[in-house]
């Protein structure tokens, strides 16, 4: 009996230590989900705009295994690298503190096969009525605009751009299903309404139940016209028909990311997901120093957070915008005499090297000093 309890004594010691171990390491660690989060922590650069060179801008999203975002990173876990090259004039600001509003192409698959129901007597084209629908009442009139596209036997855009939250409501409420699935015209148009924007944040949702069976064009032209568009693609696959891997290439070569809905009841997780990573994203801003020729670089984004690094990679065009030039004074029109300082303001995508004066079509001078 002595033995016995003597064992029983120790090994309620070593209890009593490994509880005071666990004790100590929940209060000096974060919470275990924020450590798992950032083990599968996922980077993806969703769009780069070069439109404005030098200046760029990089929209991305952090997000962990499940896709949740992780928010709340600061500068210093952040690190861009152009051309190999770590950049040191980075800033990087959450999205939702920036002012760059959003515009969202969405397209919905109206083939026959949406109206099939599941047990519970829910369809996935009701199921994706309803998450649309819930997606763009978190839209903001101010900044936002919608656009959207049906799909079935032929690609109809049924709303333009617009940020009439009423427009978009009824014209989803009438979307009717039947036909077969015109699935890449539908992703080439759509990419191409998204050019008819000016350069901004964009993204472009797509949802299907099934496999194309009636486009004239292939997947790589609704690839190849989303990255001419800079629009990044998310592509939500809905039940045991859809071509998964082919909806997972066009997610990931156009910047967006590709959802799974295997059961119709998952369609509104999936969009929630997808609205989650757009309104956290983390908006990386740097001024290009490369000659604005037209050449091709090569970004690299890497994100450190608890001990975990994740990168991604895109490339960005080193525009030669038009070089502007005003003169400020003397002002049009003012009477002057003697000896004058004409000052200009100039802009230029990348360093100006020579100006050249002239009065009445004769050169009066050259300035190659700031």
């Amino acid at each position: 009996m002595k033995r016995a309890k003597r064992l029983t004594d120790q090994t309620w010691l070593k209890i009593t230590i490994l509880l005071m171990v666990l004790f100590l390491l929940a209060w000096l660690l974060p919470p275990s989900t924020t450590i798992w989060a950032a083990e599968g922590m996922r980077v993806t650069i969703n769009q780069v705009d070069d439109s404005a060179y030098p200046l760029v801008k990089v929209f991305t999203t952090v997000s962990d295994a499940d896709g949740i975002p992780l928010t709340g990173l600061d500068e210093s876990a952040f690190s861009l690298f152009q051309d190999g090259s770590e950049l040191d004039n980075v800033s990087v600001v959450p999205v939702e503190d920036s002012d760059e509003g959003i515009a969202v192409i969405l397209a919905i698959d109206t083939s026959g096969s949406m109206n099939d129901q599941d047990a519970a007597g829910l369809s996935a084209l009701a199921a994706a009525k309803e998450a649309a629908l819930i997606s763009i009442d978190t839209l903001d009139p101010a900044t936002d605009q919608v656009a959207l596209i049906s799909f079935s036997d032929d690609v109809q855009v049924l709303q333009p751009f617009t940020n009439d939250k009423a427009a978009l409501i009824e014209v989803i409420n009438n979307l009717t299903g039947e036909g077969d699935t015109d699935l890449y015209d539908a992703a080439f148009e759509g990419a191409e309404l998204a050019g008819t924007l000016p350069p901004g944040r964009k993204a472009f949702i797509l949802l299907t139940d099934g496999q194309d069976t009636a486009s004239a064009l292939l997947a790589d032209d609704a690839i190849d016209e989303a990255k001419e568009q800079n629009v990044p693609i998310y592509t939500i696959g809905v039940g045991p028909s859809i071509d998964a891997r082919t909806l997972e290439r066009i997610s990931t070569l156009t910047g967006g990311r590709y959802l799974e809905a295997p059961q119709i009841d998952d369609i509104g997780a999936s969009f929630a997901t997808i609205a989650g990573q757009l309104r956290e994203q983390y908006l990386v801003e740097f001024e290009g120093d490369a000659v604005a020729d037209g050449s091709e670089h090569t970004l690299r984004l890497e994100v450190t957070h608890l001990g975990t690094t994740a990168q991604d990679s895109r490339t960005f065009v080193a525009r030669p915008n038009p070089v502007t030039a005003v003169i400020v004074s003397p002002a049009e029109g003012e009477k002057v005499t003697g000896i004058q300082t004409v000052t200009t303001d100039i802009t230029a995508p990348g360093q100006t090297v020579e100006a050249a004066l002239f009065v009445d079509g004769q050169e009066m001078g050259v300035v190659t000093t700031a």
